[in-house]
């Protein structure tokens, strides 16, 4: 897992701390797109519009009260301002799923489900259309 100390160190850009209210993100990527989570955590961290919003981090616990399937791919995203709209934080992730990951023909559907979990907290769902 990434820490923010890390990331800075790395040079990947800015570490910015959110001041007030924030939200955190737990994505949950379907193993039927066939995503190494370390390829999306730095496809994440290295766009600007991306890691501007929040860093992201690997995950290797469900959340609780949703089991997973092995090969899941768990990314979090902590401290994002409340400001920023979830729909904000969704149409990142599908533009980096296009632009990254489904750059063949045919693309595969997707939708994310949200799924409100703690106060504070929200799980993004990536899965196939219609399943």
């Amino acid at each position: 897992m990434l820490t923010l100390a890390a990331v800075a160190a790395s040079g990947h850009g800015r570490v910015t701390r959110c001041k007030g209210a924030v939200m955190d993100y737990q994505i949950v990527l379907s193993p039927e797109f066939k995503i190494n989570p370390n390829a999306f955590l730095s496809a994440w961290n290295d766009d600007v519009d991306c890691r501007d919003i929040a860093l992201a981090e690997r995950v290797d616990q469900p959340p609780a009260g949703f089991p997973i399937d092995p090969g899941t791919v768990l990314i979090f995203l902590g401290g994002v301002a409340t400001t920023i709209a979830t729909s904000v934080v969704t149409n990142l992730i599908n533009k980096l799923l296009e632009r990254k990951f489904f750059n063949k023909e045919p693309k595969p559907a997707c939708e994310i489900v949200v799924i409100q979990q703690a106060p504070g907290t929200q799980l993004l769902v990536v899965k196939g259309q219609g399943r």
